[in-house]
């Protein structure tokens, strides 16, 4: 039996394609941002080895492998998945068996969509320091600092509640029906442990999401946009407080100060 992918791809291939082409695009590559910049209180050569340094953790954070662009083009190639199904599963005269065929893809796919964007998020709270951020806990100045947590909060509104859908499927006994018709899921959850409480005790209120094209465009679009604004923070050196920087790569050795970049 000919599966629903072989024989309906090439007719909504051209239309996921270009739908996803609108959005922006993740540069090539990230080049730092020297205007105005200027060190004089270390070595030019420690200077320039922790410049590179830094391109470096930039460059693997946004293209390398298991960071923000492994998540980012996971995430994109799971959104096209659930797009063709969800064509399929609107637009042709399917059977019943075929319908929960379809059904079964948009659930699967659907699951590694969520852990995609949970990930994410994740990835960047712990790059950027999150918790002790706005203590002075990362290199970024102050107002930088302000300038990303509104990046951030701007991001997560669209995302919420994905994220907690996200802990839901993760964290204890999770369901997610498919609605026929309105072409969402209803999400939900109970926890149960060990604990003296009450096993029933410990519920969720259920989250409903859409999986449309229109939504599925909305979450790369806020992805694409959270990456590409971080980025123009981080390759930015004004917006980095050098002097933090440059410490992080200073010990101390028998009463020196010792420069040594062990990575």
């Amino acid at each position: 039996m000919e599966s629903l992918r072989a024989k309906y791809q090439s007719k909504y291939n051209d239309t996921i394609v270009a739908y996803c082409n609108t959005l922006k695009q993740l540069p090539d590559s990230i080049e730092l941002n020297l205007t105005d910049f200027e060190c004089v209180n270390f070595p030019p050569e420690n200077v320039n080895l922790v410049l590179s340094k830094y391109h470096a953790i930039l460059s693997t954070f946004i293209f390398g492998n298991s960071f923000i662009g492994n998540e980012f083009y996971t995430l994109h190639y799971i959104s096209y998945n659930i797009m063709l199904y969800w064509y399929i599963l609107t637009s042709e005269p399917l059977s019943s068996k075929e319908q929960d065929s379809c059904k079964l893809e948009i659930k699967t796919y659907f699951y590694f969509f969520l852990n995609c964007i949970y990930n994410i998020k994740e990835k960047f709270e712990y790059f950027v320091n999150y918790d002790k951020i706005k203590e002075g806990g990362s290199i970024l100045t102050s107002s930088s600092v302000d300038k990303l947590l509104n990046i951030f909060n701007n991001s997560y509104k669209p995302l919420k509640d994905y994220c907690i859908a996200r802990g839901y499927i993760v964290h204890g006994a999770f369901s997610i029906d498919y609605i026929d018709n309105e072409h969402k899921f209803n999400i939900s959850h109970s926890t149960f442990s060990l604990s003296q409480i009450n096993l029933n005790e410990i519920s969720s209120k259920p989250i409903f999401i859409m999986i449309d094209p229109e939504n599925i465009k909305l979450v790369l679009s806020t992805i694409t946009t959270l990456i590409l604004e971080s980025i123009d923070i981080f390759k930015n050196l004004l917006n980095i407080d050098f002097d933090k920087l440059m410490n992080k790569f200073i010990t101390t050795k028998d009463g020196k100060k010792v420069f040594k970049i062990t990575f």
